[in-house]
């Protein structure tokens, strides 16, 4: 060694000592294995991560470059550098992009959640010293030229000062990276990315249940969620997460979008991980965000139409992915993935009342009966009689009976937390579901019948079924403030059957008749006018209520209490229903003011327009992104960055900043 240093001093001896100055010294890339994560490798592990890594990160030989090649290489963007393949994303053709071959029938769900190393596929690296991270945003051979700015976009993004970051409050310390294991993902994350994801688990945990008042599952769907960022193949679905914790953040996502997309086709080309749980719960994310974007009235011309053809995509692969698994049933190993699929389908069928995507069918291949697992006993079906009395279709009665059996137990589980049927908070959502496809399904195969010649229902019946349906929907979202127009169609067939039907024909059932109304009118009334000449759907039902109780029968009815006995035995939870419905009666004329807070009819949808895609994503947004709805100022980014500005006495001026005025 020493006579090799000597003779490397003697050759360099005649070089001047400008000359070696300009000599750029090596570049080694270190990994620090200390801390036992991702890196912790043996030697020749590290030494062979390492060489490929680099590799794969540019051209790479031992030949000694000259400071000249040094210079042109370092001059190179990282664009450049990058084994980017550019390639348009099209997602009006869903068959090519959502192609499947050869899939696989058995699950693929882990157990257990691999400690992946850095995936060599993507070239990430990740570096740990001190306790500062840094990322590298993954590479991709699939990514579009498009989307290049976008990416470095949301990279600038997050590298605004701690006190500039109005939304990512907590900065991830050491004790949040000791409790989530972001070191043993497939996807490498800064501090920023951890901290929205770690916002996404928290904000998204506790509200995928609509029922469950009492985050029972929050445990759960935490736990499902964190199976799914830690699978080996959660790349897609982490992008997803992060899509969907930076739109809510009023950050722009657009990056993290086109990523998950690009990842969920590298799945896709693989059969065994095509139609993988992970990869069929992150189109079903990828598949909210774009329908939750068609409620956006902001999104007119070419954007709407992207949203629409990229939610077509999403919704032809979703379906294929359900269909190449044999149907939701073969989900019942991941019993959240099976519940909130089928609480998404049952979604889009009762707004756009056309049959559900998927539905899940019990052994024998019909659809569970709640009253079959019941324990309630034949007196407890007293607020069946008025429809009895009403001469109902059996079938219809038969559904009435179990719609009734499960709001029974869903008024316990509210008050207590506990219904005297053992299920769990998945179980009974999963029901109310079925109930709510079952009374869709009766109410579809009448008008079938009809347009084919045959006899259908008569429109008491008609009636009768679609207030049920719409007290389901109602009751089975206890935090939703506005319903809007997500049962516009139900409402419009309700009042169309109201019309057909003679008051003589509620004579047997004064109840019933008050209790369809009510239900009716409290749907109605989040509806907003379509035109100055029409009157909206609210005014029907108050005037129908005029006509059907005149003046002589007021003073039976003159105080909320003495409706509130009639409509009791009927289907009912006062806790949900009682206070509304008292304001609602009084603007109706039913009965007389007992308070000062009079209900003022007052639609959050004025101005906007009303279709099957807006009501889709409203109805979207209301069941997975409540956070995003434009709600309290105090919540808003905007409002947020402001008071940061205000508390400091300094300027804000940050890409943070100009981000979120942009997308607000």
């Amino acid at each position: 060694m020493v006579a090799q240093n000597r003779h490397e001093g003697d050759d360099n001896s005649g070089r001047s000592a400008p000359k070696r100055q300009t000599r750029r010294p090596t570049r080694f890339m270190f990994i620090d294995s200390s801390n036992g994560g991702v890196n912790a490798k043996p030697d020749r592990t590290v030494r062979s991560f390492v060489m490929k890594s680099a590799r794969n990160r540019k051209t790479w030989s031992t030949r000694p470059r000259s400071p000249k090649e040094e210079d042109l290489v370092d001059a190179q963007s990282p664009e450049q550098l990058s084994d980017c393949t550019a390639v348009r994303y099209e997602p009006a053709c869903s068959g090519d992009f959502w192609a499947l071959q050869d899939i696989r029938k058995d699950s693929l769900w882990d157990s257990q959640a691999p400690a992946s190393p850095a995936s060599s596929r993507n070239g990430s690296i990740l570096s740990s010293y001190g306790g500062n991270y840094t990322c590298e945003i993954p590479s991709s051979s699939y990514i579009s030229s498009l989307m290049a700015a976008e990416y470095n976009h949301a990279a600038h993004a997050f590298d605004v000062p701690l006190e500039q970051r109005a939304c990512l409050t907590q900065r991830p310390d050491s004790s949040l990276r000791s409790q989530s294991p972001f070191d043993c993902l497939s996807v490498h994350l800064d501090p920023y990315a951890q901290q929205l994801l770690h916002q996404f688990v928290e904000g998204s945990a506790p509200r995928l249940i609509p029922i469950d008042l009492h985050r029972f599952s929050s445990v759960a769907a935490t736990d499902w969620i964190a199976r799914c960022i830690q699978s080996r193949n959660g790349a897609p679905y982490i992008y997803a997460a992060l899509t969907a914790s930076a739109r809510s953040a009023g950050l722009n996502s657009e990056a993290y979008k086109w990523r998950a997309i690009t990842e969920v086709n590298k799945l896709l080309s693989n059969p065994t991980t095509s139609i993988d749980d992970t990869t069929i719960a992150t189109v079903l994310i990828l598949l909210a965000m774009e329908e939750s974007d068609l409620a956006d009235p902001r999104r007119q011309g070419n954007d709407r139409e992207c949203s629409l053809s990229a939610n077509n995509a999403h919704l032809n692969g979703l379906k294929t992915m359900i269909r190449q698994r044999g149907g939701l049933t073969s989900l019942n190993s991941n019993r959240c993935l099976q519940v909130f699929i089928l609480m998404h389908s049952t979604a889009q069928c009762i707004t756009t009342f056309r049959r559900p995507y998927a539905m899940l069918l019990g052994p024998t291949g019909k659809i569970e009966d709640y009253a079959a697992m019941s324990h309630l006993d034949s007196h407890h079906l007293a607020i069946s009689i008025p429809f009895q009395r009403l001469y109902s279709d059996g079938v219809l009665l038969n559904i009435i009976r179990s719609v009734n059996l499960f709001i029974l137990d869903l008024a316990d589980w509210y008050k207590t937390g506990q219904n005297s049927c053992p299920l769990d908070p998945f179980e009974l959502q999963k029901h109310a579901c079925l109930l709510t496809y079952r009374l869709f399904e009766w109410y579809q195969t009448g008008e079938e019948f009809e347009l084919g010649g045959k006899i259908g229902r008569t429109p008491l019946d008609q009636s009768i079924c679609l207030a049920h349906l719409i007290f389901l929907v109602m009751a089975t979202e206890p935090l939703a403030r506005s319903i809007g127009s997500r049962l516009a169609k139900i409402v419009l067939k309700l009042r169309q059957a109201l019309q057909r039907v003679p008051l003589l024909h509620w004579a047997a059932a004064p109840e019933a008749f008050i209790w369809t109304l009510t239900v009716g009118a409290l749907a109605a009334k989040d509806l907003r006018q379509i035109s100055n000449v029409q009157p909206s759907e609210l005014a029907f039902y108050v005037q129908y209520s005029q006509l059907a109780f005149p003046s002589e029968d007021h003073n039976r009815l003159a105080s909320s209490q003495g409706i509130l006995q009639q409509v009791r035995q009927c289907p009912w939870i006062p806790s949900i229903f009682d206070a509304r419905s008292r304001r609602l009666w009084v603007q109706m004329g039913l009965c007389m003011s007992e308070t000062e807070d009079v209900y003022e009819s007052s639609s959050e949808e004025d101005g906007l327009p009303v279709d099957d895609e807006h009501a889709l994503g409203q109805s979207t947004t209301a069941r997975f992104f409540p956070a995003m709805k434009s709600g309290s100022k105090k919540s808003s980014p905007r409002w947020m960055a402001e008071s940061e500005r205000k508390r400091n006495g300094s300027r804000v001026e940050s890409r943070f900043s100009s981000c979120a005025s942009s997308y607000l």
